[in-house]
């Protein structure tokens, strides 16, 4: 068969991502008016906590009634009506009675109880952002409670609805609260955040299930009264709030304020309501949930950019994506290649297509896809957009004509612009007023119109539906706009010295289209990335897929209209684009043999062990002891030998990762009975079963020695040399783990029980034994390289899981410098390679939220520790890294996988490494996913022969915590060379450096001090200082000394380090006064000052 992975990739179900909903009849919403006890003068909100309280606007102008809230949810319905092609039906009911004057509930506390105005000086952001939280789940405690104690929500509880029709209250009906006063999202109006003065509007926010179990039993503290938040639990069901006669358990909540109009600008709820009716279906929120950005811009209404479309009154439709996982497009086309590898279709728009032709489903992966819609405002012979109101009156709008500015400026503003300066206006008199209930387009909040390219990785959204980050990665999104214009810039925010704009999209996004400037036309999606195009067909981590996708106009059927790209205008340029308005585009498919297939789903219960590769394959045992094998293009080797089950049928479980020998791949594997520990020698397709350990398990690697024979230690403090048999055993400590070990040659250096052992291989006897200075605890991870240079013999890194680091010589001392304290939470095995260029070996560890190089005399590199993320805490690196020199420079780039699901890599400068051609995007790490790996390796796997693909010389492969394996290609340049390339160092598992020789810089003839620096400096209410500083050669003295601010010596200290290159000090300045001081470094005749900060 000429495409045998494309057959079996349509066979699976690539909507497993998300548990589908249904396509629903009818959709029950009980919505409940409820104002604040009323504000004070300075209470910071808008109005008084009471309905109608605030200024009136042209559009849902005052009275805020019963009648006004049902035009409301009338346009809701005919919204969701169009969206689903009918397939769902809004049942709504307002309720408007309870205990207050004007028939409304009243929650018991003012507004500003459930929102703090601001942070307290006391207080991180973290904890603000926890409060502010916390304050959206007290009002949602409240009102809920407010509505199920006046018994509105019990069985049998009938209203009138919509259609003169009645709604019956049950368990799957929706609540909506309608609260007085204005949103916080649009506080200060037409002015922006510098007119922003009302802090204490509520945020209004859908309440799912999750949210509230993680707030039940919070205590709220709302800078005057603590209140504990409290919910109801049903069995098997989680937290919420019965009705009063606890028929009926409640555990989603929808809000809205009365009006989003203030300071000065018109806005609609609309949005408000109807994207957390698509949250309450099930739809995830597509915007970048941890930065609080957008991510899929103007284009989907699940992204805060797509239903605020229009000043919120006309949300644009949800994505392809959504309308598939809601069940409303229920065949949707699945591209399949003919014999010759074409297929051709047409992509109806969404207001012609029958439901079934709207979406084309391309597969790339076995959990990644492309999904193609044709969004358009209106269709192809249809100019006007119409807009209805509660009073019968109709609003007329060309789409397409943008004499004054376009059909928005005509609907919101009061006057209109008679020429280009805008010199010259006249009153606008087709401004809208009125209650919008009807659109005859629900698209027009679209920046443009076209084919929208979706690429959906299930793997993303499996890891990350639950918590609502989808699209929380910037590297890698669950569901992602393919931007047409070859820039990923949504969500980028622009700023100058008066506001923050942030790009949500434009005409430039949109397939097909016309770039006039130069008379390009964006009109295809190749397998690869082409020059200034950072889009194409490759998976997300890389993978060719060899499909080609075409998108043209039919002959006759189209009309061009010309608009400006919008991330160019921000920018100060203009740029004329030109889309093509069409009920039906040509979509052309096209695919080559033998594609690329990653990632794959191997085990979806492991990531313990590692991933290693033999010629251009790459091998890997799940814990369940099956044996995957790959090429490094993602095909299977062949249909017989994808997948070996001999080990699983066997019983045999947990096995050891694989160390690899010329003879073969060696592992231990405990049998059926979990009692003994079986060493296998495993050959493609055959397995020699070595020997059996009786009542022991590995603890360690397996180091493969000359020939045959293995090095491994044990849990029960064994360190065994075997070839055919375990003919050998050192106990160095009974019952206590041998933690880790490392080979150098006929010397081996192990770890156990808080103790370090050095012996030789021939003998396996112990000739030293130490307990170094410093480390705590038993377990220790190490590394040996020559990382010393002027002295004989290896050095030795080993680390504890509290982050104390330190350097042994070749008879187990400390050496000066050592031990080192990094901010490490977990214990991972060092790395070891040259990272600065200077011809000597430094030592690579992750840690929390950071990774650290750190050079022989225990000093960070320059700009090191990199930190992963600057915002917001990525947490404690739970794997080791590798390194290998991409680009030539004698400077090894670091890769780690981080736990954001991405592998960094880094240069010797602790910056983001910048590929320069065949990666998908500048700058940016490689998009794992799922949970951080163990390790990542870095190898030329020999597969550089294609001819359609970009040259790859290098290939970066892991397996990540949801069991899923990936591989990437990375252009190297020459000169590249290998340095630690996975853990252990090699494939061999010495744990020792067996890299590129690091290229040794000669000695300067003269001593110079090269750079000097203190941190941190200032030096704010801190006893201790680090002076950092760089020699050009070792000198036999070195010493400090500070000067006040009127010139008087008041420090003089002497024997300071005096290595070559980069030392460090640390300084006791506890007795210092606050001021500002002059540091002077003397090396030598050489010296060099620098100014200091002291802060009490």
């Amino acid at each position: 068969m000429k495409y045998p992975f494309l057959t079996l990739l349509l066979g699976l179900s690539l909507w497993v991502g998300v548990q589908r909903v249904f396509a629903v009849d009818t959709l029950k919403v009980v919505a409940v008016m409820m104002e604040f006890q009323k504000d004070g003068q300075n209470d910071n909100t808008t109005g008084d906590g009471q309905f109608d309280s605030d200024s009136s606007y042209t559009l849902d102008n005052i009275n805020h009634n019963k009648e006004y809230f049902e035009n409301q949810l009338e346009f809701v319905k005919n919204y969701f009506l169009f969206a689903s092609d009918s397939n769902l039906i809004i049942q709504y009911t307002v309720i408007d009675q309870g205990d207050g004057i004007y028939n409304h509930l009243t929650l018991p506390a003012k507004m500003k109880h459930y929102r703090i105005p601001a942070k307290q000086d006391k207080e991180s952001y973290d904890e603000f952002n926890l409060r502010l939280n916390q304050g959206i789940m007290a009002f949602s405690m409240d009102a809920l409670r407010k509505v199920t104690g006046e018994g509105l929500l019990d069985s049998g509880k009938t209203y009138p609805a919509d259609n003169n029709d009645s709604l019956r209250v049950d368990d799957s009906t929706l609540v909506l609260i309608f609260h007085a006063g204005a949103t916080q999202l649009t506080d200060g109006g037409l002015y922006g955040s510098l007119g922003a003065d009302t802090p204490s509007d509520i945020i209004d926010s859908y309440i799912s299930p999750q949210d509230f179990k993680a707030f039940d039993g919070m205590v709220y503290h709302d800078d005057a009264t603590t209140v504990r938040l409290s919910f109801d639990k049903k069995k098997g069901k989680g937290c919420g709030v019965f009705s009063k006669d606890s028929t009926y358990f409640f555990q989603k909540l929808m809000m809205s304020p009365e009006t989003a109009s203030q300071d000065g600008l018109n806005f609609g709820i609309h949005g408000i309501i109807i994207n957390q009716i698509g949250r309450a279906m099930g739809l995830p929120d597509l915007w970048n949930t941890k930065e609080g950005i957008s991510a899929v811009g103007g284009f989907c209404l699940m992204d805060v950019a797509g239903y605020n479309t229009y000043n919120g009154f006309i949300p644009v439709l949800p994505s392809a994506w959504c309308r598939v996982q809601l069940g409303w497009v229920k065949n949707p086309i699945v591209a399949q290649p003919d014999s010759n590898g074409l297929a051709e279709y047409h992509l109806a728009s969404t207001h012609v297509g029958n439901g079934d032709n709207e979406i084309i489903k391309i597969p790339l992966s076995s959990s990644e896809y492309l999904l193609l819609e044709n969004r358009q405002y209106l269709p192809y012979r249809t100019d006007s957009m119409i807009v209805k109101t509660a009073a019968g009156d109709s609003f007329s709008y060309d789409l397409y004509d943008t004499t004054y500015g376009g059909p928005w400026v005509e609907m919101f503003s009061d006057s209109l612009c008679l020429d280009d300066s805008c010199h010259h206006r006249r009153q606008n008199d087709r401004k809208a007023h009125g209650r919008m209930v009807s659109a005859n387009s629900y698209d027009v909040g679209l920046p443009g119109f076209g084919v929208l390219v979706w690429h959906v990785d299930e793997t993303v959204i499996r890891a990350h539906l639950e918590e609502d980050m989808v699209n929380a990665n910037t590297d890698r999104r669950g569901v992602n706009l393919v931007e047409a214009d070859g820039i990923e810039d949504i969500g980028v925010a622009l700023s100058n010295l008066i506001e923050t704009i942030y790009l949500y999209g434009g005409p430039e996004d949109f397939f097909p289209h016309k770039e006039y400037a130069d008379n390009r036309y964006v009109n295809t999606l190749l397998p690869y990335n082409r020059a200034n195009r950072f889009f194409g067909t490759q998976t997300n981590t890389g993978g060719y897929t060899g499909i080609t996708i075409t998108i043209d106009t039919l002959q006759g059927l189209s009309k061009q209209q010309k608009y400006l790209n919008t991330a160019a205008y921000q920018l100060g340029h203009t740029q004329r684009i030109g889309l093509f308005a069409a009920d039906s585009f040509k979509i052309t498919v096209s695919w080559t043999p033998n594609q690329g297939a990653w990632p794959k789903i191997v085990d979806s219960t492991t990531a313990s062990t590692h991933v290693v590769s033999r010629g251009d394959t790459l091998f890997m045992v799940t814990d369940s002891g099956v044996i995957f094998k790959y090429r490094a293009d993602g095909t299977f080797l062949n249909a017989d030998s994808t997948v070996d089950s001999t080990l699983n049928k066997k019983g045999f479980r947990c096995p050891s990762s694989f160390s690899v020998g010329d003879d073969g791949f060696y592992f231990g594997i405990l049998d059926s009975l979990r009692t003994a520990t079986i060493l296998v020698r495993y050959q493609p397709n055959s397995f020699v079963m070595l020997d059996t350990l009786l009542q022991d398990t590995l603890s360690t690697s397996i180091a493969l020695l000359v020939g045959d024979t293995l090095i491994f230690g044990t849990k029960q403090g064994r360190l065994y040399k075997a070839a055919r048999s375990f003919d050998s055993a050192l106990v160095l400590s009974a019952g206590h783990p041998v933690t880790a070990f490392a080979v150098n040659g006929t010397t081996f250096i192990a770890a156990c029980n808080g103790k370090v052992y050095q012996g030789a291989t021939t003998t396996m006897v112990s000739s030293v034994t130490v307990t170094p200075a410093g480390l705590i605890g038993t377990d220790w991870r190490l590394a040996g390289g020559n990382v010393w240079p002027d002295k004989a013999g290896m050095e030795w890194v080993i680390c504890d899981a509290a982050g104390h680091v330190t350097l042994l010589d070749n008879e187990l001392r400390n050496l000066p410098g050592w031990p080192v304290k990094i901010d490490s939470r977990a214990v991972l095995s060092p790395a070891l390679g040259d990272v600065d260029g200077d011809g000597r070996l430094d030592v690579v560890l992750p840690g929390n939220n950071k990774v650290y190089a750190i050079n022989y005399t225990g000093t960070f590199l320059s700009h090191w520790p990199f930190i992963a993320d600057t915002r917001t805490s990525l947490g404690q690196f739970t794997s080791s890294a590798s390194l290998f020199d991409l680009d030539g420079n004698h400077r090894m780039e670091i890769f780690v996988p981080a736990p954001n699901g991405n592998i960094l890599i880094l240069e010797g400068d602790g910056r983001m490494y910048e590929f320069t051609a065949g990666a998908k995007v500048l700058n940016r790490s490689l998009p794992l996913g799922g949970k951080s790996a163990v390790s990542c390796v870095v190898r030329n796997l020999d597969q550089d022969s294609s001819n359609t693909a970009p040259h790859e010389e290098m290939e970066v492969f892991a397996l990540n915590g949801n069991g899923v394996l990936s591989c990437f290609a990375l252009p190297t340049s020459r000169g590249y060379g290998a340095g630690w390339e996975c853990e252990g160092g090699s494939y061999k598992r010495h744990y020792m450096y067996s890299g590129k020789t690091p290229q040794a810089i000669s000695t300067a003839s003269s001593l110079e001090v090269d750079t000097l620096f203190t941190c941190p400096n200032p030096a704010r209410r801190v006893n201790q200082i680090t002076i950092k500083y760089r020699l050009s050669k070792a000198t036999a003295s070195v010493g400090v000394k500070l000067f006040n601010s009127m010139g008087d010596l008041i420090l003089d200290k002497k024997g300071l380090p005096n290595f070559s290159l980069w030392n460090h000090y640390v300084l006791d300045i506890s007795k210092l006064a606050p001021g500002m001081y002059t540091l002077k470094l003397e090396a030598g005749d050489a010296f060099r000052f620098t100014k200091l900060g002291v802060i009490r």
